[in-house]
Formats: structure tokens, C-alpha cells, sequence
């Protein structure tokens, strides 16, 4: 999971697009497809996300973002994108004691 973080920026978004119209043109249009594109996660390299990259997602297939996000604000931000273009968010929110610290830490 570590060396993901370390190359998960590389990954173009225009790649993404192709592999969720991909998967969703073989399955149809019953399973639901979350998808973690590059800048939906809290980067070693941060990646922007554009009002284009959202649409280009919903309109690819995708119903849903999953996130790691490791502030509120930069979750907020990513949740009103994605439902501007019709998707849902799942975020990870993450014990502090975990042993993979991804997303937003929360204490019980």
C-alpha cells in the first residue's frame, strides 16, 4: 500500500476514463462502479482535480469516488465536486492507531 502512495500521481486520468467506460460497457449498468482517480487521495505529489476530471468520470461509468483524504476541507471540497456531476463519495476515516494511516484520523 506504501508504494502505491509513491507512483499513484503517475496514473492519467484520461487512462482512468478508459478503464471505467471499459469495465462499465462489458458489466451494463447494474453494479456500481466507485473509483479512486489520481488527486482523490492525499498525495506524496498532490493532484489536482479539475471540474473536467469529475465530469469526465460520471460520464465514463463511474457512480462513485472512493477517497483518502487526510483533511475534512479537502474531503469537503471533493464531495461537492462529485456530487455537482452526480457521484457519490466514499471516504475512509481511519483509527490513528491503525497501521496503515490513510484518510482522515478519528478517535473514538
Amino acid at each position: 500500500m506504501h508504494d502505491a502512495e509513491n507512483i499513484r500521481h503517475e496514473i492519467d486520468i484520461n487512462e482512468m476514463e478508459k478503464v471505467v467506460r471499459g469495465v462499465r460497457n462489458n458489466v451494463g449498468g447494474e453494479p456500481f462502479i466507485t473509483v479512486g482517480i489520481p488527486g482523490g487521495f492525499t498525495e506524496v505529489i498532490p493532484v489536482g482535480l479539475t471540474d473536467k476530471d469529475f465530469l469526465l468520470m460520471s460520464h465514463s461509468g463511474a457512480d462513485g469516488l472512493h477517497t483518502h483524504k487526510s483533511t475534512f476541507e479537502d474531503l469537503e471540497q471533493l464531495v461537492e465536486k462529485a456530487h455537482k456531476y452526480g457521484l457519490t463519495v466514499d471516504a475512509y476515516i481511519g483509527h490513528p492507531d491503525d497501521l496503515h494511516t490513510f484518510g482522515i484520523p478519528a478517535r473514538i
